[in-house]
């Protein structure tokens, strides 16, 4: 299989498995009410952008030279990375401005033994898929899948420490997105490092 086919059978993989990870994270992040579980969904969504455009920089990349690029097209992927990374930076700062949000004017989140199952089973998946990735992209010397790999990874991280906020929250009963706890920033941390000593 030439190197053209392989980034978009990888790609295409990679866009139905985000799909399959947004349906179930948005689900359970309305569910349980969780801003952080949510946001994970929008990331996945995100994802598939950066997997379709990457299948539209490689078809783009693989046209022969004419005489407007006489040296071919190659280059296209190279944008393509850039574009990618682009997305995971725009995505991490809405990220921290949500999450911001929700420190100001928290909501009450109702985590539950099966949605933690499925955050875990997402987190793992994810970390599979990266390394997937990786693997495939070191292999045809693609730059777009390796930065498609490390999106994913940095995905993983974030499910897990919404994993982790949601262990808290159902089994050491501390709650860090609890309503009514005052629009003072300080004053919620220092709520939440009482909850953790009690």
């Amino acid at each position: 299989m030439n190197r053209e086919k392989i980034i978009i059978r990888t790609s295409f993989i990679g866009i139905i498995f985000n799909v399959v990870l947004v349906i179930f994270k948005m689900i359970i992040g309305f569910i349980v009410g969780s801003i952080a579980i949510i946001l994970d969904g929008v990331n996945n969504l995100t994802d598939t952008i950066s997997s379709m455009s990457t299948i539209i920089g490689t078809k783009i990349a693989a046209k022969s030279p004419d005489y407007n690029h006489p040296y071919g097209h190659g280059r296209v992927e190279y944008f393509t990375s850039i574009f990618i990374s682009f997305l995971i930076i725009l995505l991490g700062l809405v990220s921290i401005k949500e999450s911001f949000m929700k420190i100001i004017d928290p909501s009450n989140t109702n985590y539950t033994y099966i949605a933690l199952f499925i955050i875990a089973i997402a987190s793992l998946s994810k970390l599979i898929f990266s390394k997937y990735v990786k693997k495939v992209g070191k292999s045809i010397n693609s730059g777009s899948l390796i930065a498609v790999s490390t999106d994913a990874l940095m995905d993983a991280i974030l499910t897990l420490s919404t994993l982790i906020a949601g262990i808290l929250n159902l089994i050491f009963k501390i709650n860090i997105e609890i309503k009514n706890r005052g629009n003072n920033f300080f004053l919620y941390l220092k709520l939440i490092l009482k909850d953790i000593l009690e």
